[in-house]
This record gives structure tokens, sequence and C-alpha cells, in this order.
């Protein structure tokens, strides 16, 4: 008896393909509005959220600050500065799926605030987007080799040649959270194999003789 096991390709029409992309471009834009929402507001209160809602380590009562603290930045440059990166690595990661997105968006979040929680210098805090940045350009890295998708290790590496140098992995900086970009980093790639796609197996031919 002679089993033949293939694996089927199943080709996303052009439109499911243009629907995605609208979807989640449309999030990323939706996401960038509240940031920058959110950075008029701190700006209007002379940056009072900052140290109200940033991630101060070790502080018990912070622990829920790590949902907060993407949302803020301390300077027009800073928010300036994670705004492109975070429209184009988010829709990157957003494009094959807006569930899986939000999946790892919510895993990339927690993981890296409970970090920079942890180790950051007691009585600092800290603030702002690079976190999550970090994660979806670690995930967009590495998604196309356990997916296997040549296009997406393509883009993966594009976006690691464009966007790898910008983020601060070493403690060279004291107001720059290393913490934070490592973490966030390691975590997207970790969450490149957790919720990797796995394509069905189908036997489509048995012989008998």
């Amino acid at each position: 008896m002679i089993t033949a096991i293939d694996n089927i390709p199943h080709k996303t029409p052009p439109r499911h393909r243009r629907n995605r992309a609208a979807c989640a471009a449309v999030t990323m834009l939706i996401i960038l509005a509240a940031i920058w929402i959110v950075q008029f507001v701190n700006v209007a209160d002379h940056y009072a959220l900052d140290p109200s809602f940033g991630i101060q380590p070790h502080v018990l009562t912070s622990l829920p600050d790590i949902f907060s603290a993407p949302f803020l930045h301390a300077s027009w440059s800073h928010i300036e500065g994670n705004s492109l990166p975070l429209l184009i690595l988010g829709f990157l990661a957003a494009y094959r799926s807006l569930v899986k997105f939000a999946v790892i968006t919510v895993v990339i979040i927690v993981v890296a605030g409970l970090f920079v929680w942890l180790v950051a210098p007691v009585g600092s805090y800290t603030i702002g987007a690079s976190a999550a940045i970090a994660g979806w350009l670690g995930y967009v890295m590495l998604r196309g080799i356990f997916d296997h998708r040549v296009l997406d290790m393509v883009i993966g590496v594009i976006a690691a040649f464009l966007y790898l140098g910008a983020f601060e992995f070493l403690p060279n900086n004291s107001m720059i959270s290393c913490q934070g970009h490592l973490s966030g980093l390691l975590t997207g790639m970790l969450c490149a194999w957790l919720f990797r796609t796995r394509k069905p197996v189908i036997a489509t031919k048995v012989e008998s003789s």
C-alpha cells in the first residue's frame, strides 16, 4: 500500500488581500490617532500623565500602567520618531491576521512591560510605544521563516535592515529603555514561533497493490 500525502496550496483571492491590507492600514491609523490624541492631552496637562501612568519599577500599584505607558510620550520628537515605524511595522504585523496581531500585541505589551517593571531602575518611569514597535519588528523578522513564506522572509530582512539599528539594546543611554526594546524584540520573535501558521497536510491519493 502506497499513500501519497500532499500539501494543497490555497491562494488568497486579490480582493481578500486588498481587504486585509485596508483593515490593517485602518487599524494602525486608529492606533496612531489614539496615541496622538493622548499626546495633545498630555501636553495640555504639562506632561503630568507621564509619571502618573508610566511604568514605575517595583511599585505594585503601577502594574496596570504597562497598558497605558505605550500611549504616552515624553516630547514631540519622541512621538514623531515613533510614528512612522509604528505605522509601517504595525501594518506589516497586522496584514496577515488582525486577530493574531491583537493577541501578539497584548503578549508583547504584557511581557515587555513586566520585564521593565522588574529590572528598570527604581525611581524611574518608562513610557513610549518603542517596546511594542520592537516587538512587531521581531515578529515580522521571523514570521516568514516559521510560516514558510518567501515574501515574508524578504520583508523580514528588509525590516531588520531598516529598523533594527534604530533601537537601543544596551544600557548606553539612561534616558532610553533598553530593557523595553530588548524584551519587546525577543517577545516578538517568540510570538513568530508560537503563533506560526500551521498548514494542514491532506491525503490526496491512496493506492493499493
